[in-house]
């Protein structure tokens, strides 16, 4: 089974797919959150909330990457 994390833009319904894995982990997750954040700057959008379940994978390092970008825009 391939897995994949899945980001949505609803003030557009933009949507970042990461490249899927068949072994996720805490730093695959890490790095799929740098490429949303790499992603959202180049389309201009702003994050504002962020939500997902409670998988270990989502690290806290996962959820500070998205607190650093909110509190420098």
């Amino acid at each position: 089974m391939a897995y994949y994390l899945m980001f949505v833009y609803l003030g557009s319904r933009k949507v970042f797919v990461s490249p899927s894995t068949y072994h996720p982990t805490g730093e695959w997750v890490q790095q799929q959150a740098r490429n949303v954040s790499m992603w959202l700057e180049d389309e201009g959008l702003e994050l504002t909330h962020l939500i997902h379940d409670r998988d270990t994978k989502f690290t806290e390092s996962f959820d500070q990457l998205f607190k650093v970008a909110v509190v420098n825009r």
